[in-house]
């Protein structure tokens, strides 16, 4: 039997939702990003991604003061989680989406590093990987992770709207 939270998508597009527009417009207000480091070619939110962001020591692609996005693979957390601290700890900013598992070990290292925690109100419709369509249809809430170079550990706690 499968838990209630298991995803219903096709195994091979589970990691390639993208993140809605309208989210990366209010982000942008806030953060100077300057890197989109989880991307296909057809979801890069920025001019400059990466395909591979575990491949690359993102402070060595990025200047001391950027801020990186990343709406990383979910099925595999783990392995972002190290990426996103030791951005943070280069002197460059990173805020990643995921989905809110609060059970999981990867979970809790982020928590205890991250500068904030912004917990969304509803569930983000991400963006379908072959329609380009949003989808209403996410069956767990989200947590924005902020990792701010000087602040790591802070854990503040907010939260945003996950629709327009």
């Amino acid at each position: 039997m499968k838990p209630f939270y298991a995803s219903k998508t096709p195994k091979e597009l589970r990691d390639c939702w993208g993140t809605p527009q309208w989210l990366i417009d209010d982000l942008k207000t806030e953060f100077h990003f300057t890197l989109d480091a989880a991307a296909d070619p057809y979801n890069a939110k920025f001019p400059r991604h990466l395909t591979d962001g575990l491949a690359f020591n993102w402070s060595e692609v990025c200047e001391q003061g950027d801020w990186v996005w990343c709406n990383p693979p979910f099925s595999e957390v783990t392995p972002w989680v190290d990426q996103w601290i030791a951005s943070a700890e280069a002197g460059v900013g990173v805020v990643a989406i995921v989905n809110n598992q609060s059970g999981a070990k990867w979970w809790h290292k982020a928590m205890d590093a991250a500068t904030e925690l912004r917990f969304s109100l509803g569930r983000v419709a991400f963006i379908h990987p072959l329609t380009g369509r949003p989808i209403n249809d996410n069956n767990m809430g989200q947590v924005l992770f902020v990792f701010e170079p000087g602040d790591l550990g802070a854990q503040r706690l907010a939260h945003f709207k996950a629709s327009r």
